[in-house]
């Protein structure tokens, strides 16, 4: 009869709990990023920059994001320039500018390595949002969270490197 009576509470005890576990709220730890992805062209090559924000920084951010892509010496580029941004994700929108800029880098008679570095620099008035860095010549992706700068590393490939008097 003992046993019995000890079963019948440990099966109410397990179902009350479950019960008063239906009606608790549920919470998600679910980080919203909006990204925005200025598209430039390096010595032929497409790269897809993507810069993204978490939703927290909506109404945070103060400036235009500045993308910095640092290239090989010579390197033929394209899609420099100031652009509407638009994060978007899941319905919200954080509206900006990104300003994209080249920097040569070499040893001054335009022999440049093959190599490229993109900076990326989101101004904010709060001290922590998170942003990241990402492009679609790299499997590396740059997350900050205080200071709002990244940085990513890629190679172009043989036969990409700077081409002088081009």
């Amino acid at each position: 009869m003992r046993r019995l009576a000890a079963l019948l509470v440990a099966g109410f005890m397990v179902l009350s709990t479950f019960a008063v576990g239906s009606f608790m709220p549920v919470t998600h730890a679910t980080e919203i990023w909006c990204e925005d992805d200025p598209i430039v062209h390096i010595n032929g090559v497409t790269v897809n920059i993507n810069v993204g924000v978490r939703s927290s920084a909506a109404g945070h951010i103060t400036g235009p994001i500045q993308v910095t892509v640092i290239v090989p010496e010579g390197a033929k580029t394209s899609g420099a320039g100031t652009f509407p941004a638009d994060f978007s994700s899941n319905g919200i929108h954080i509206t900006g500018t990104v300003h994209v800029q080249f920097v040569e880098q070499g040893d001054g008679h335009g022999h440049g390595d093959n190599h490229v570095t993109v900076l990326a620099r989101v101004p904010g008035d709060a001290t922590s949002f998170g942003t990241r860095l990402s492009s679609s010549q790299s499997d590396r992706t740059d997350v900050s969270t205080s200071n709002h700068t990244m940085s990513i590393g890629f190679s172009l490939g043989d036969g990409q490197h700077g081409q002088h008097g081009n």
